[in-house]
């Protein structure tokens, strides 16, 4: 998944632990695109080739062929919920928004990867539930503040 900031190897592991660094990070630098990796479990009949935090982190290990260690943005490990996906690339998208920035949520990768689900939620999002994507729960939270604001100052947000 892409959004606002950039990978970037100066970024520290340590800063994975800290909340307040985190939600730094998760703003990103203005005008830079952030990319933010989710890694799947891997499936009964894959190997593991990498290592990464559970939930929410900075750095990846890709161990074939050879150990390799990468830093990003954001790395959104196996254990990961769909709301953590949320906060991590939905949540910022809508403070750039409403902040007149253009955004952008994209996802690559390659077939069986689990990009429908991360961006829409179990069943291609059809079935609203707690498995809710990135998508929904992203456009909802936007008409949700667009509304409020619209009630507070009697207009439009365009």
């Amino acid at each position: 998944m892409a959004t606002e900031g950039a990978a970037s190897p100066s970024e520290g592991a340590s800063s994975a632990a800290n909340p307040d660094a985190r939600a730094q990070r998760a703003a990103g630098p203005r005008n830079q695109t952030r990319v933010i990796i989710r890694v799947r479990p891997p499936g009964s009949t894959e190997g593991v080739h990498t290592t990464c935090d559970d939930h929410v982190g900075g750095k990846l290990d890709v161990e074939y062929p050879t150990p390799t260690p990468y830093e990003f943005g954001i790395v959104l490990g196996i254990k990961c919920s769909q709301h953590e996906v949320y906060l991590a690339a939905g949540v910022p998208m809508i403070e750039a928004a409403l902040r007149g920035r253009n955004t952008l949520l994209f996802a690559y990768g390659q077939s069986g990867a689990g990009k429908t689900f991360s961006m829409y939620g179990a069943e291609g999002g059809k079935n609203p539930s707690k498995l809710d994507g990135c998508v929904p729960a992203t456009v909802a939270e936007l008409f949700r503040r667009t509304t409020t604001i619209e009630k507070e100052s009697v207009g439009t947000v365009k």
